[in-house]
């Protein structure tokens, strides 16, 4: 790991390191703006519902729950993020007037629930991914795999029983990262006419249940 920047950043929120990256959680603030804007421009789910990058990034990437985000840094830059919903509360959330003064009263409603449905999802026993993102140019460093494990960790310090994730059928390395730790495919969702708007046709439900616990 770089001395210099891990030295940059709060003590404390440094959870595990790399040879060249560092793992931080809760999001100290001096990250805060630049996880945000990963966050948002690695949701390729909302592209249809309400635009590219730099339009995601000032409607949902202005507001963050740091708890609930575990943000990877390489060379000073963000390249990674995991983030869980848990007890009907995510990481983000969307700002309804942003949407309002963006497409409208109409358009902007239609967006805001679409937005809100791809958040909502999970059981309250388990923690609930809703974005997980490393860079590709940063991959094969261990980062994907450090972030899942970090969000088992969170699994038994908040008392849950598992996480569980959806991912498009097509996405084979995030299946290797899942499988790998343990986390097992329980079944798959077709969406139908939605399914241009999401980007896939199909995804898969993946779930890691702690160890020793029962479904």
């Amino acid at each position: 790991m770089r001395s210099s920047t891990a030295a940059a950043l709060p003590p404390g929120c440094v959870q595990a390191t790399g040879p060249d990256w560092v793992l931080v959680h809760p999001v100290p603030s001096v990250l805060e703006e630049p996880v945000a804007r990963h966050l948002a421009m690695k949701r390729k789910s909302l592209e249809k519902i309400i635009g590219p990058p730099e339009e995601r990034v000032p409607l949902i990437g202005a507001r963050i729950r740091r708890a609930r985000i575990a943000a990877v840094v390489l060379d000073g830059e963000v390249v990674g993020h995991l983030s869980y919903r848990m007890d009907g509360r995510g990481a983000v959330w969307p700002d309804w007037p942003r949407y309002r003064a963006r497409f409208g009263l109409i358009g902007g409603a239609a967006r805001y629930v679409a937005t809100e449905l791809t958040l909502r999802r999970g059981r309250r026993q388990d923690l609930y991914i809703e974005s997980f993102a490393v860079d590709r140019a940063a991959r094969g460093r261990g980062i994907g795999g450090a972030l899942l494990t970090w969000l088992c960790e969170e699994v038994a310090l908040h008392g849950k029983l598992a996480w569980r994730t959806e991912l498009p059928e097509a996405n084979l390395p995030a299946k290797r990262v899942y499988e790998k730790l343990g986390a097992r495919h329980v079944r798959s969702v077709a969406f139908g006419p939605v399914a241009r708007l999401l980007h896939t046709p199909r995804v898969l439900l993946y779930r890691w249940v702690h160890p020793g616990k029962e479904n």
